[in-house]
């Protein structure tokens, strides 16, 4: 794994938003205290395309983005697509307040890792999540 881990997270609600950063902040912290890390992010698809590196670890997208008219200008689907062609080896956790079994399947068929309905548990889900990546990273580096 490379010496830093690094994470991006876009979501257009901006208190939520904060409140998943500290989060995985605490989270990361708390079980891999050795792990230097940075998490970037943003609140909107234009700013978050700007900031998607080639070296990126770690996405996590809430699936419908809304512009501050309310309108959703770029669809999960052409973000992901964007992700899948410039940043190959980054996972994607996709979250939505829909739970939307048929649209999880087809998103994970297309190569996100995960899909988290955001409710009571959502940064539980998305700690054991991210806890996954970064074990194989860790392993995957150790070999």
């Amino acid at each position: 794994m490379r010496d830093k881990l690094k994470i991006l997270v876009v979501e257009d609600d901006i208190y939520f938003v904060q409140e998943l950063q500290q989060n995985l902040e605490e989270f990361i912290a708390a079980v891999y205290p050795n792990l230097d890390f940075s998490i970037v992010t943003s609140t909107n698809a234009q700013d978050f395309l700007e900031k998607l590196d080639k070296d990126m670890d770690v996405v996590v997208m809430d699936y419908y983005l809304e512009n501050d008219f309310g309108e959703v200008l770029f669809p999960g689907t052409y973000l992901i697509r964007a992700i899948n062609l410039y940043c190959k080896e980054c996972k994607v956790i996709v979250m939505s307040a829909i739970p939307d079994k048929l649209m999880a399947s087809k998103l994970i068929r297309s190569g996100i890792y995960d899909y988290i309905t955001k409710g009571e548990h959502v940064f539980f889900r998305l700690a054991l999540t991210l806890d996954k990546i970064v074990k194989r990273k860790l392993q995957k580096a150790a070999a």
